[in-house]
Order: C-alpha cells, then structure tokens, then sequence
C-alpha cells in the first residue's frame, strides 16, 4: 500500500512533542517522514521545568515555522504530500495536549539506549 492510498483511507493526526531548543536537522527529518503517514501532524513544544531553554516558546515557534517554509514544506509539496503542520507550545502532559486535538499518534525521536529507555519507562 502506498503512503497516499494510505492516507486517504485513515485521517491521522500526530503530534511530535518535544522542546526543540533548538530544533535541528534531525528534527527536520523527522518531521519531514512523519509527515507522509498522518494528515495533520503538530510539532508540540512542551514546556519542561526541570529544563532550561535557551529561547522562549515563541521564538522556538518562529524558528519552527521559518524551518518549515524554508526546507520541509517544499520538500513536501515537490513530492505530493498533503500534511497539514501545525506548530504549538504546550503546558501539561502530552497526553492531554494529544487528547485536545484529536491526536491518535505520538512521534518520539530517539537518539540512543537511553532515550530508548527513558521512553520504554514511561509507556
């Protein structure tokens, strides 16, 4: 099955939390595959105490969506894919955040064994 017949017969919406302070590369990336399998995917910037940011919630959303028009959104569009992308900063658990928007999936990057199992813990 491709990713469009795939699309068409389930409407997806993700959610791909994280502080990206600041976003990178791989973040992109991510962004950019999840992208083919969900209909509407937000990039959820959640507000961590125990982490100090080195810029506020708007200014990672500026920077997000300057990312996204310039390298992800065209890429995209080149290649036919139809996802809607929304950027949001976010209080509260990501299971509430997942809950108000209807949200079905949750994207998770992992970087090594101890992202893997900092999030194998929490499931």
């Amino acid at each position: 099955m491709n990713d469009k017949k795939l699309k068409s017969e389930f409407n997806k919406v993700a959610v791909y939390s994280g502080s990206f302070s600041p976003i990178t590369l791989g973040h992109l990336h991510v962004i950019e595959h999840a992208a083919k399998m969900c209909d509407t995917l937000y990039v959820a910037i959640g507000h961590n105490p125990s982490k100090t940011s080195l810029f506020t919630a708007e200014e990672r959303i500026d920077m997000i969506e300057k990312d996204l028009d310039e390298v992800v959104r065209p890429a995209l569009r080149a290649a036919g894919i139809d996802c809607e992308i929304k950027v949001e900063a976010y209080e509260g658990a990501t299971v509430d955040f997942m809950k108000a928007v209807g949200a079905s999936v949750h994207l998770r990057g992992i970087r090594g064994v101890r992202d893997f199992q900092w999030n194998f813990d929490k499931v």
